[in-house]
């Protein structure tokens, strides 16, 4: 996230417009700092509402690799692009089904 999101601030083409956090009080901090409103900060518990938000178009996953399948699958399941770190999971099972959430929602 070190990089991934200051390149999205100086991109003319790219911008985060929500954010996902365990801790309400950082999201509202980094909300602040890349604009993003407080009605597209969401949590662990309500992350699947991305679906409801026309603004997402795509997720970056940035999450401890043992989470990587879990959120790349939900976030297909919403109907969202996913960018995932490296690496992408932690079994060849779990990447598997990350391609195949991904292939069934028509979404890379």
């Amino acid at each position: 996230m070190k990089h991934f999101m200051p390149a999205c601030k100086m991109s003319q083409t790219s911008q985060v417009v929500a954010l996902v956090s365990g801790d309400r009080k950082k999201a509202e901090q980094q909300a602040s700092e890349y604009s993003v409103p407080s009605k597209n900060i969401y949590d662990y518990k309500n992350y699947d509402s991305i679906a409801n938000n026309p603004d997402i178009d795509a997720v970056y996953i940035a999450l401890p690799n043992s989470m990587h399948a879990e959120y790349t699958i939900r976030a297909a399941k919403a109907g969202k692009h996913v960018f995932c770190e490296k690496p992408m999971a932690t079994s060849v099972k779990d990447s598997q089904a990350m391609v195949e959430a991904c292939r069934s929602a028509e979404r890379s």
